[in-house]
């Protein structure tokens, strides 16, 4: 994913380590506008780190970066905008039907990822307890396909039933008997 900067500050700190040294950019730059902050270490961006030395603040920049392993937006390659550079060869591989998305400052996950996220909670509890509902007095393990089918059941029936405070409201409001004696 190719993000365009306007560098704003580099500044460079050299770290000792127990085997020698490394060299920390913190880098601060403009995008769409914000104010961000970017930390670039010699050992995992050399090409990125060579072209830091000798970029000039304020200059707008190009900058290619991709997820890592962790989740977080690695810089692979920086160049003066209009500059033409050769795509980074990657490990990961891109699907052709992934569709780019913007991404919120920090990449946390979206509304529909925390969504499948909470589902998948609520299948892996009715999955337990569809295994303890069915091993409950017997000595021979259950059949996987009741399991599952059980835990289904429990599934659904927490997925469709409606929030407690709008149960409340309509068990309670709707046949509410006017005891007001004026």
């Amino acid at each position: 994913m190719q993000i365009t900067i306007q560098l704003v500050n580099v500044s460079k700190t050299t770290v000792p380590t127990a085997k020698g040294s490394y060299v920390k950019y913190e880098v601060a730059y403009k995008k769409d506008g914000k104010l961000e902050g970017k930390n670039i270490f010699s050992f995992s961006a050399k090409e990125v780190c060579k072209f830091l030395d000798t970029a000039e603040s304020g200059a707008t920049y190009v900058v290619t970066q991709e997820k890592n392993e962790k989740g977080y937006w690695d810089w692979k390659s920086i160049s003066a905008e209009g500059a033409v550079t050769a795509q980074p060869t990657s490990t990961a591989s891109t699907g052709a039907g992934t569709a780019a998305r913007t991404t919120p400052k920090g990449d946390w996950e979206t509304k529909e990822e925390r969504a499948q996220r909470q589902v998948l909670i609520v299948k892996q509890s009715s999955l337990a307890q569809a295994v303890s509902t069915l091993t409950a007095g017997v000595k021979t393990p259950p059949d996987p396909a009741a399991v599952k089918a059980l835990a289904q059941e429990y599934t659904d029936w927490i997925l469709s039933r409606p929030t407690v405070a709008a149960a409340v409201v309509n068990d309670s409001l709707v046949d509410f008997p006017d005891d007001i004696p004026f």
